[in-house]
C-alpha cells in the first residue's frame, strides 16, 4: 500500500513546481442581468466580457465579437457570482464512519471519493468553499490541474484536537500515540492532529502552514458528531488556545474554532428566506462570504477580487435562468436553471 504521507508530498510538490496558466478563452455574454453581489435590484441588460479568469469589461453598448469568442446569450437570465460556503467539509461530506475505520481504506480511496463530492457541489453552484477540515491539499491540487471539476477552495487542511475532543476520531481500539507511541488510522489519513500540551499544538499550526493552508481549525468545544466528548465541555486549556491564534497571526492569516454545521447548502439558504429577503440571502452567499475568505490575508490561495460582478473582478460565474432576486428558490432548481457554470477560465457546466 502507498505511504499515504508520501503520496500527499508527492502531490503538493508537484503542485508548488508546477505553472499553472489561466486559458486565453474569451468569452461574451449579451444582454444579460447581472446581480453585483450588493445592489438589490438587478442591473439593466448588459454585454459582460470575460478573458481567462477576469471580467475585462461590462457595458449596455455592443461589444465586438472576435473569431475565437465564445458568445452566449443572456436575454432573460441572470448572472451571479459564484455562490460562497464557509463551512464546508469536502472530504469528510464524502466519508463514512466505516471509511474512517476501515483498514483497507487509504489516502487513494480518500482523495477517490473526495474528488466525486468535489464535482458534485460545483454544479449545486457553489463554487468556492472555505474547507473547514481535512486532507484537502490532493483535490485541491488536482482541480488547480484541470484534471477534476471542483471549487476554489480556501484549505484549513488537518484539524487540531486535544485527547478525547471533537476532532478525535479514533476506534475505541486505539490508544493514545503520545503514551503507546503508534499513530492512529485518522492520523495517518491527515483527518486530524490529536495535539496536547502548548509544544503540539504549535507543531500542528505550523504543520499545516507549510503546506500552504489558508487558516487553522482548531476544535475547542465539544461536538454532537464525535464519539468520547460531551456537548457542553470546553476544551483546550488558554495558553494552548493563545499559542495557536498567535501561530496563525504571525503568519498573516485566522483560526476557526469548531461550530456544529452541515452541508445541506441549497436547504440552509431556503430556511433563511423566514428572515431575510431573497437580495439578502444572494448578497449574504456571495459579497459577504467573500469577507470571511478575506480573513486568510496574506494565506489566501486566491488573490483577486471575487463574490463581484464587476470590471477586474475573478470570473467565476453562474448563468441562471429567470431572476433569484424574486424567486429565490430558483437557487434548488440547478440541475434546470443553472445553465452556464465557469470557473477558472474552465466551463463546469453549459447548456
Amino acid at each position: 500500500m502507498t505511504n499515504p504521507h508520501v503520496f500527499f508530498l508527492f502531490l503538493f510538490l508537484f503542485f508548488r513546481i508546477t505553472i499553472h496558466a489561466h486559458s486565453n478563452i474569451e468569452i461574451l455574454i449579451r444582454d444579460v442581468y447581472p446581480f453585483d453581489g450588493v445592489l438589490a435590484e438587478l442591473k439593466c441588460p448588459l454585454s459582460v466580457y470575460i478573458e481567462g479568469n477576469i471580467i475585462k469589461e461590462l457595458c449596455s453598448s455592443a461589444i465586438p465579437a472576435s473569431p475565437n469568442m465564445i458568445q452566449i446569450n443572456g436575454t432573460g437570465k441572470t448572472l451571479t457570482p459564484v455562490l460562497i460556503d464557509v463551512y464546508f467539509y469536502m472530504v469528510f461530506s464524502s466519508l463514512t464512519n466505516d471509511d474512517l475505520s476501515s483498514r483497507s481504506f487509504s489516502m487513494e480511496n480518500l482523495v477517490q471519493r473526495s474528488s466525486e463530492g468535489a464535482g458534485n457541489t460545483i454544479m449545486r453552484e457553489f463554487t468556492t468553499i472555505r474547507d473547514c477540515r481535512g486532507a484537502i491539499f490532493p483535490i485541491q491540487a488536482l482541480i488547480k490541474e484541470g484534471k477534476i471539476n471542483g471549487q476554489r477552495i480556501w484549505p484549513a487542511g488537518t484539524v487540531i484536537s486535544q485527547t478525547g475532543g471533537h476532532g478525535d476520531f479514533r476506534a475505541w481500539g486505539e490508544r493514545s500515540r503520545r503514551l503507546f507511541g503508534k499513530i492512529s488510522k485518522t492520523e495517518a489519513i491527515e483527518a486530524n492532529y490529536i495535539a496536547v500540551g502548548t509544544t503540539e499544538v504549535l507543531t500542528a499550526v505550523h504543520e499545516n502552514l507549510r503546506f500552504d493552508m489558508a487558516f487553522i481549525k482548531l476544535m475547542a468545544s465539544g461536538g454532537i458528531a464525535s464519539d468520547y466528548d460531551p456537548f457542553d465541555v470546553s476544551e483546550y486549556m488558554l495558553e494552548e488556545l493563545k499559542a495557536a491564534v498567535e501561530a496563525a497571526k504571525d503568519w498573516g492569516t485566522d483560526l476557526l474554532f469548531n461550530s456544529e454545521n452541515g452541508n445541506c447548502q441549497i436547504e440552509l439558504i431556503l430556511k433563511l428566506a423566514a428572515w431575510f429577503t431573497s437580495n439578502e440571502i444572494l448578497k449574504l452567499i456571495t459579497h459577504d462570504n467573500v469577507q470571511m475568505l478575506k480573513l486568510s490575508g496574506r494565506r489566501s490561495p486566491y488573490q483577486g477580487e471575487s463574490g463581484l460582478i464587476q470590471r477586474g473582478a475573478l470570473e467565476s460565474i453562474i448563468l441562471i435562468e429567470g431572476n433569484p432576486l424574486v424567486v429565490i428558490s430558483l437557487l434548488t432548481d440547478f440541475d434546470h436553471k443553472f445553465l452556464v457554470i465557469i470557473n477558472d477560465a474552465r466551463f463546469i457546466k453549459y447548456t
